[in-house]
């Protein structure tokens, strides 16, 4: 006797009748078992179903991430690109600086050598030169400054004495300077020296001074571009129209000097009014006496 099952299987019974319960607890088994399978089935379709979701879901987070990666990398390549040549640029611009750098020390040696050439040679000139165009020329310089000034007193070398009194007695004499002129031999100054000295400050015109202002005139550091200097030039002359006078001599002024004459003028001002007015009354006093003798010689003729 054979029982088909709901399974491909069947299930063979060694006899020709079998029990009802007997039946029927193999169709339950039969029952449960494919229930089994079917769960079975189910709980596999379900695992597949979400493993497949899983590997979707992961292969959107890799397309994403390599599409990030991709990105990064574009963006690294753009940004190691601009930082290589900003780095490069930098580099230029150091080995720039460093080059125009070297430069200028090379045309700062050069010009410190062509200032020493230049100074040597305009001392050698300089102190080659005639003794008498220098105080012409320190002369025709204070006259320019000492208009008002009575006495002037210049103390220079023994062996040049002679030509300083010659330079500033023509200078004197032609009108270039308006002053009193003492010259005296000074043992403590040196060939070329000239000190000036006058009521309210003193200047010192000698070629050691002269030569020091043109060496710093011409120094790098106090060179100054020739459009700049001259509207300072141009200023300093409107503002000092009165006192022009070339840089190299160095002058010092009395303030207080000044100030005792102004009151010393001002006081004697004062008693010129003073000895007037004595003068007035003696004057009157004159005319009265004048009078008196007249009336005594009319009375005179008279008797």
């Amino acid at each position: 006797m054979v029982i088909w099952l709901r399974r491909e299987a069947a299930l063979g019974v060694s006899s020709d009748v079998i029990r009802a319960a007997d039946r029927h607890r193999v169709v339950e088994l039969d029952a449960a078992v494919q229930a089994v399978y079917e769960e079975r089935d189910a709980v596999l379709a379900a695992a597949r179903a979400k493993a497949e979701a899983i590997v979707a879901q992961a292969r959107a987070v890799a397309d994403d991430l390599i599409k990030d990666a991709n990105e990064r990398a574009a963006n690294s390549e753009q940004l190691g690109y601009a930082e290589g040549q900003r780095k490069a640029l930098a580099e230029f611009h150091a080995s720039m600086v460093a080059r125009a750098y070297s430069e200028a020390e090379s045309t700062r040696r050069v010009e410190a050598r062509l200032q020493t050439a230049v100074m040597q040679a305009v001392e050698r000139i300089v102190l080659e030169s005639d003794r008498q165009a220098l105080f012409a020329r320190v002369a025709s310089t204070l006259g320019g400054v000492l208009q008002s000034q009575a006495r002037l007193t210049l103390r220079v070398c023994p062996a040049e004495l002679d030509a300083a009194r010659a330079a500033f007695a023509r200078a004197v004499e032609g009108g270039l300077l308006n002053a009193t002129v003492e010259v005296l031999a000074d043992d403590s100054t040196k060939p070329g020296d000239c000190r000036c000295e006058w009521d309210h400050g003193v200047a010192d015109a000698s070629l050691s001074v002269q030569l020091a202002a043109l060496r710093k005139a011409i120094a790098p550091s106090a060179s100054v571009p020739a459009e700049a200097a001259q509207p300072a030039a141009a200023e300093d002359e409107e503002d000092d129209a009165d006192i022009d006078a070339p840089d190299e001599y160095e002058y010092d002024y009395d303030d207080s000097e000044d100030e005792e004459d102004e009151d010393a003028v001002s006081h004697e001002d004062d008693e010129d009014e003073e000895d007037d007015d004595h003068d007035d009354s003696d004057d009157d006093e004159d005319e009265d006496l004048y009078e008196e003798d007249d009336e005594d010689e009319d009375e005179e003729d008279d008797e």
